[in-house]
């Protein structure tokens, strides 16, 4: 039972094996065939799109070869509207530089213009706050001198004014020092330059001007007029205190080419007399008494 079995078996499996390996050899040429017919058809096929188009008419060849031309001819209208297109946007371009680089040339000129007078208003600023220093420095010297000058005159007048008057009988005898008294020189006063900025300025002619103006009002001599006083008092030399009486010439403020002085003041002035001046008085006063007798 076991033997048959055993065999039986082993032809099931031979036969298993069998029908396995005849699946196999169908299963290859069913591919087989189907590449076959794949080739086949594909030949087929061709052959058919070769056929249809050499079976085409001349006309149809013709109207599809004027289609294409017409493409074409569109297709170089369009690139030739494009390149007008194109030279317009350049000529555009260029015009836009053109007028950029003419706009910024004339922002440069007046740029410059506006440069150039803003340094020449800069300038004349510059020049008027000098000339205006100038006279101003012109201006202090002018009143300078005339403070020294009228300082001078009255220190001419004062020194020059004094002098003694003697009693109208000896008036005569009596030498008046005074009279003729030489003025001191006055010292022209020579202008400080001060420059203002980087130019030298010479003296102004209106300083000039004034300056030999005051020189010559200093150079002419005062033409002084005598004046008849009243006989005074008889000098008593018992006392230290001496009552003598003084001549005083007071000269305008301003002095002025030919003008005559005849302002005078008396003035009694009292002060311890020098011995000289004693001297001067006992004498006076023994020719008074001797007058009198």
């Amino acid at each position: 039972m076991a033997t048959q079995a055993a065999v039986h078996k082993r032809n099931l499996e031979s036969a298993i094996l069998f029908m396995q390996t005849e699946h196999a050899q169908t299963l290859k040429g069913l591919h087989e065939e189907i590449k076959n017919l794949q080739k086949k058809c594909s030949d087929l096929t061709f052959q058919l799109n070769m056929q249809g188009i050499g079976d085409d008419s001349p006309g149809s060849q013709s109207a599809q070869l004027e289609e294409l031309k017409k493409e074409i001819q569109e297709q170089q209208k369009e690139k030739l509207e494009f390149c007008q297109e194109l030279q317009r946007k350049d000529k555009q371009i260029k015009h836009l530089e053109t007028e950029g680089k003419r706009t910024k040339i004339k922002h440069q000129e007046e740029l410059r213009k506006r440069s150039e007078w803003e340094d020449k208003l800069r300038a004349d600023l510059e020049s008027k706050s000098n000339q205006v220093a100038y006279l101003t420095t012109e201006l202090h010297k002018l009143k300078r001198l005339q403070l020294e000058s009228a300082s001078k005159q009255t220190y001419i007048a004062n020194a020059s004014g004094l002098v003694p008057a003697p009693p109208k009988e000896r008036m005569s005898g009596i030498r008046r020092s005074h009279r003729g008294a030489r003025k001191p020189e006055l010292e022209e006063v020579q202008p400080v330059r001060k420059g203002s900025g980087s130019t030298s300025r010479s003296d102004s002619p209106v300083l000039e001007a004034a300056r030999r103006s005051f020189i010559e009002r200093d150079e002419v001599e005062p033409e002084i007029c005598e004046r008849k006083l009243p006989p005074l008092p008889p000098i008593r030399a018992a006392t230290n205190e001496r009552h003598v009486m003084f001549q005083k010439v007071v000269p305008p403020s301003h002095r002025k080419k030919h003008v005559e002085i005849s302002q005078e003041v008396q003035v009694l002035a009292v002060e311890h007399l020098s011995t000289k001046d004693q001297k001067w008085a006992t004498h006076a006063q023994e020719s008074r008494s001797s007058e009198m007798n």
